[in-house]
């Protein structure tokens, strides 16, 4: 009668490669990181979406002084159309 066929080992671990920073996170954030990543990024968008307020305006008249007013419009609508 010849020898049963071994099982094979089990597999060994190998060691990630890795960064422990770009590895899934092993430790919740605290809520104070939260809310303090949540306030910078509030006043980020903020102070870009003021800017852009502010400069487009002033843009289009330069590109039509006529009516630089139904230019801005057309430049809204169509930039929210495009986005949604």
């Amino acid at each position: 009668m010849k020898d049963p066929i071994p099982s094979p080992s089990p597999p060994t671990p190998v060691p990630s490669k890795i960064p422990e920073a770009l590895q899934a996170p092993t430790k919740p954030v605290s809520i104070g990181f939260s809310l303090l990543l949540t306030a910078s990024r509030t006043v980020v968008f903020l102070c870009s979406a003021s800017i852009g307020g502010l400069l487009l305006p002033l843009q289009v008249e330069q590109i039509d002084p006529v009516n630089w007013i139904r230019s801005s419009m057309m430049y809204m609508a169509s930039r929210a159309v495009l986005q949604s």
